[in-house]
């Protein structure tokens, strides 16, 4: 039973960056486009900090919510649109998750 325990335990090390990502997606997706109906209507940006909320609310804790956080911050700033590909990366900033981010994400405009 200790034997199946331990491999249960490592598949579930091994997948949590894949999780992780695939949990993540819809959720930048959907911000990034929020994102950019509200500065083509000329409405505030959302907030940050709702993004993160939601992101905890899918069972995720990252020591990296102010790198996103800084990241949106700059969008705001420079009036930008945040692409679901960086604010990915910004939350799974390790090498090991870059293969992982669908390229279709990087490409939107």
């Amino acid at each position: 039973m200790k034997e199946l325990r331990r491999r249960a335990d490592a598949l579930l090390r091994k997948m949590a960056l894949p999780l992780a990502v695939v949990r993540l997606c819809p959720v930048a997706e959907e911000m990034c486009r929020q994102w950019e109906e509200a500065i083509t209507q000329d409405q505030p940006a959302p907030d940050p900090l709702s993004f993160i909320r939601k992101v905890r609310g899918k069972g995720l804790r990252l020591p990296t919510f102010m790198a996103v956080h800084r990241y949106m911050e700059g969008c705001q700033r420079e009036n930008k649109i945040p692409q679901p590909y960086e604010v990915i990366r910004s939350l799974l900033p390790w090498n090991a998750a870059r293969h992982l981010i669908h390229p279709a994400l990087s490409n939107r405009d």
